[in-house]
């Protein structure tokens, strides 16, 4: 992540608009994120979809990937 504290709380909030996303943590420092789901309700994959497609605002590069 390259916008520390901002970028970090979007991330939290794309992931947790998720259906069955109950918890979603990122620390910008350590470069993780946790995220606690119902996985009758959402999977893996398009939690990565949230994370990927999550746009900081113009001006901000966008690097965030699953690994």
């Amino acid at each position: 992540m390259t916008c520390a504290e901002g970028c970090a709380k979007g991330i939290e909030s794309s992931v947790y608009k998720l259906k069955g996303v109950k918890k979603s943590s990122v620390d910008f420092e350590k470069k993780m994120a946790v995220i606690l789901y119902d996985a009758n309700k959402t999977n893996q994959e398009e939690i990565i979809k949230a994370i990927e497609s999550f746009n900081p605002g113009e001006g901000v590069e966008r690097k965030y990937v699953v690994t």
